[in-house]
């Protein structure tokens, strides 16, 4: 089995002649279009065929191979097994070691969310007053005080390039705000790569478990770059501000737009399918009208670009609170399978990460002052996913917790979003 990460952009296609088992049908044969994840092993659908969706994942299953009356060894009569997406994949292929699980893989994450933020509100650093300064530093302190205890060389470097990043001036004592970005994408890079290591420790861990969360940790990224992308366009007066917009930084965000449009056209991720191609259309006729506005001045056009930018951050934004339902179930689904309870510190923190989740899906978002679905062709998608969310903070207030019916409501979440 070959060792070698597939990658999220350049991806490895193949037309393959598998025998495909699928909800419990009989299984049969099918010549399709995959994406190679290991080869010969793990393949992503890459269109829609014969019953099989783009973007779901087939699995080499040797055992039930055997129990099929087939030749494992033969492999033409190997049986892959179909899951609906990547998440499904994950949660069923091989487990972290839970000290890694629940402990230092929720705070890598937490982590990298603090070093998000930070990158983002360095952006406008010096434009606010003393009190959302203080704000700044106190984060980045404290998040750099919660890992002096950190052995591991990487997460060594990480905290002391937060601690860097806090501080508005540099070492020369000149205030300097340019180089937290770069300070914060240092972080955030040396965060994934430990997530990464962590997730390849344990004997139980399937390396067809690895490359599935080494593809999502791509994906995730991508989304993130896009995200940044927007909002800093959002934020930049060259673009959007009447009487500031520049012909040449309106054709450049134009031309950056087009290109990450490209980029979520390639991508093949249930469930992320639909918005991916939605956002793609926004991006695509985002661009066109900000060369439309830099070509014949036309503020209208600019203002509608901004419209519809606006909506591709705000999906964006969702994307990430969707990401985090389905790792508090990846979790949760752990725990059901093993016939274990969640810990207290576990129940705590989901209740706060799941009320401050309903708190952006319902209240307007800071950067755009709109309801985070606000535009969407279907809104109804976030409202239904509102009222599961809502089922799950009263099932982590009863105790003891019913795990089952708690999985269901977080899979209900899921949904449809």
């Amino acid at each position: 089995m070959s060792r070698v990460f597939p990658d999220l952009k350049n991806p490895t296609y193949a037309t393959q002649t598998l025998v495909v088992c699928q909800a419990k049908q009989e299984h049969r044969t099918i010549t399709l279009s995959v994406i190679v994840l290991v080869p010969s092993c793990l393949f992503l659908v890459e269109k829609d065929v014969e019953g099989l969706r783009a973007g779901q994942i087939l699995s080499r299953n040797l055992e039930l191979t055997r129990e099929s009356g087939l030749d494992p060894d033969v492999v033409e009569q190997q049986i892959f097994v179909v899951f609906n997406s990547l998440f499904d994949a994950s949660r069923a292929f091989g487990r972290i070691d839970p000290r890694y699980r629940t402990r230092e893989i929720p705070e890598l994450r937490s982590w990298e969310t603090d070093a998000d933020w930070m990158m983002r509100q360095s952006w406008t650093i010096d434009q606010v007053g003393p009190d959302e300064e203080a704000k700044f530093v106190a984060r980045a302190d404290e998040r750099a005080a919660r890992h002096l205890k950190d052995r591991n060389k990487g997460k060594v470097l990480a905290r002391d390039r937060t601690a860097q990043a806090g501080s508005i001036e540099d070492k020369t004592g000149r205030r300097n705000s340019g180089r937290i970005p770069l300070l914060c994408g240092s972080v955030e890079r040396g965060l994934q790569k430990r997530t990464q290591a962590v997730r390849g420790i344990g004997r139980r861990m399937d390396w067809r478990a690895v490359v599935v969360q080494h593809y999502l940790d791509q994906l995730r990224s991508e989304c993130f770059a896009i995200r940044r992308a927007a909002q800093s366009a959002l934020l930049t007066k060259k673009i959007f501000e009447p009487g500031s917009r520049s012909a040449p930084e309106m054709r450049k965000l134009a031309e950056r737009m087009t290109s990450y449009a490209q980029t979520l056209k390639t991508l093949c991720a249930r469930p992320f399918t639909r918005r991916f191609t939605h956002v793609a259309r926004e991006l695509e006729e985002a661009s066109k009208l900000l060369v439309e506005s830099a070509s014949m001045r036309n503020g209208a056009s600019a203002d509608l670009a901004k419209t519809q930018l606006e909506i591709t951050y705000r999906s964006m934004c969702l994307f990430e609170e969707h990401w985090r339902i389905e790792e508090m179930l990846a979790t949760a689904s752990h725990c059901l399978h093993e016939k274990q309870s969640l810990t207290q510190h576990q129940v705590t923190v989901m209740h706060s990460e799941q009320e401050q989740i309903l708190d952006r899906l319902t209240h307007p978002e800071p950067v755009t002052g709109s309801l985070i679905h606000e535009g969407f062709k279907r809104p109804d998608t976030v409202e239904d996913a509102v009222l599961h969310l809502r089922s799950c903070i009263e099932d982590l207030k009863t105790v003891p917790l019913d795990l089952k019916q708690f999985v269901a409501h977080l899979k209900a979440v899921c949904k449809p979003l």
